[in-house]
């Protein structure tokens, strides 16, 4: 079983604005998908895996490595955000790992948001 719930590799292609380089011949959603896009000074990657409850990201401001994450085995849900000129991926994980929402904006401009839940919270 994959993913709770996930993007259609259009939806992903539409946020990334680039085709997707797939892990292996099998195809989406089997095979993982690699998308790398450039926005001003950012070079963002993400990889997504829906049947290994996966995803994983890394990004370059002005060449230089900035960020590298990767969420293995605990993703619950993946979902596109398209709001108030937003567009963004979000990224939630299973209650079990108490990890905080992770939240890729890519338009207007690159950010990126996520934590671990408070101790009280856990």
């Amino acid at each position: 079983m994959p993913i709770e719930e996930f993007p259609s590799l259009d939806e992903l292609i539409w946020l990334f604005e680039v085709q997707p380089v797939l892990d292996d011949e099998t195809g989406w959603p089997v095979s993982p998908a690699t998308f790398e896009t450039t926005r001003d000074d950012w070079k963002v990657s993400v990889y997504v895996d829906p049947y290994g409850y996966s995803v994983g990201m890394f990004a370059e401001h002005q060449g230089a490595r900035v960020l590298e994450l990767s969420l293995y085995g605990v993703v619950e849900t993946v979902t596109i955000e398209r709001r108030q000129g937003r567009e963004g991926l979000n990224v939630y994980p299973m209650e079990s790992a108490n990890l905080q929402p992770l939240h890729l904006t890519l338009k207007p401009r690159v950010s990126v948001t996520f934590g671990t839940k408070p101790a009280w919270q856990r």
